[in-house]
């Protein structure tokens, strides 16, 4: 078993504890602790706490008219990784209605392929075949986002469930990725982590 596999073992393993805890020291499930419960029922698995930090770090919500604004930095600290965090440990959490503006920053040496926000069901095996993001058609394939530069893209969260953001250096040697949810029962938007950076 390699060190990578290990290593997320005992980080998925972290987080279901964490919720778990979370929850019996809670009692029973209501207000942010329904929508936590959504949140890891959309994603099948423990999501962690909704991370006021993260939340504030990566997003702006615009609650009058039902906007929000996300960074999503690849090469945070030097590591491809998003906003910091390991594949699919970060989960974004939008709520149904809302219009996202999507920015991705490519902090990374290597120029880095536009993110899609796919089905989680489809990927990998269908990537892009019906993805949410981004909103034009003609963007889907080929669209690259050089070392140093950001690309920006407003879309619509319409339909409810879990989706994976998903992105990959133009060498393909390293895809990155994080949860992302559109859900029903989500006031405001929320970022999502086991561990606090």
């Amino acid at each position: 078993m390699s060190t990578t596999t290990i290593r997320r073992y005992a980080l998925l393993l972290a987080t279901t504890v964490c919720t778990l805890v979370t929850v019996s020291a809670c009692g029973p499930l209501s207000g942010a602790n329904q929508t936590q419960a959504d949140v890891s029922n959309a994603l099948g698995m423990a999501a962690g706490s909704s991370n006021t930090g993260a939340t504030n770090q990566w997003m702006v919500s615009h609650e009058a008219n039902r906007t929000v604004d996300v960074r999503v930095v690849s090469g945070v600290n030097g590591d491809v990784q998003l906003n910091g965090y390991p594949n699919g440990v970060m989960t974004i959490s939008i709520p149904q209605h809302w219009r996202v503006r999507l920015t991705f920053q490519n902090n990374n040496r290597e120029a880095m392929y536009r993110p899609l926000i796919v089905p989680y069901s489809e990927w990998p095996a269908k990537q892009g075949q019906h993805a949410i993001y981004p909103p034009k058609p003609g963007m889907m394939k080929g669209s690259l986002i050089p070392a140093g530069h950001s690309d920006t893209e407003t879309f619509a969260a319409t339909t409810l469930g879990r989706y994976v953001l998903v992105t990959s250096t133009r060498s393909g040697r390293r895809s990155v990725w994080a949860n992302f949810v559109i859900s029903s029962h989500q006031p405001t938007p929320r970022i999502y982590t086991p561990i606090e950076r």
